[in-house]
């Protein structure tokens, strides 16, 4: 499985999380690339001949038309495969489902410390289980089904 890390490096913190993230999924064997964009350019071509099978983008408050951009891009870059994009966040629990809301491209929020939830969060992609009980982990599938049932 090959995973996809994007940041916008004004953010810094996002940068060095994900660089410290890549670093760890590497180490478990995982092929991993990082790409921190110092502006909105995105290189298309580098990252499509990547192939990733899962995009992960660190959240930015302070440039919410970066995240817009992002995943508009990574859509048009890979329009017709339905590659999970997971948005990193770096709070714990309150605006995950806001975030799903928002951005119907992103299909996963972890939030607060995300190397172990990316661990867990990948082994069970990899093996088609249930994300319900993933640590840090909010999927479009549980804010659906709670919209569903009435929950807001």
């Amino acid at each position: 499985m090959k995973i996809l890390l994007l940041s916008f490096s004004p953010d810094f913190g996002g940068t060095l999380e994900a660089d410290i993230l890549t670093a760890q999924l590497k180490r478990q064997r995982y092929p991993t690339m990082h790409v921190g964009m110092s502006d909105e350019i995105l290189d298309a071509a580098l990252v499509e001949a990547f192939q990733p099978d899962v995009i992960g983008l660190f959240h930015s408050f302070r440039y919410p038309k970066w995240n817009m951009y992002i995943i508009k891009r990574i859509r048009e870059i890979f329009e017709g495969q339905d590659i999970p994009i997971c948005m990193c966040v770096d709070f714990q629990y309150g605006y995950q489902r806001k975030i799903l809301q928002e951005y119907p491209e992103i299909s996963y929020v972890i939030s607060g410390e995300s190397e172990g939830a990316w661990l867990q969060f990948l082994e069970r992609l990899d093996h088609d289980q249930s994300m319900e009980s993933c640590p840090n982990l909010t999927s479009r599938d549980s804010v659906n089904k709670d919209e569903e049932a009435g929950i807001p």
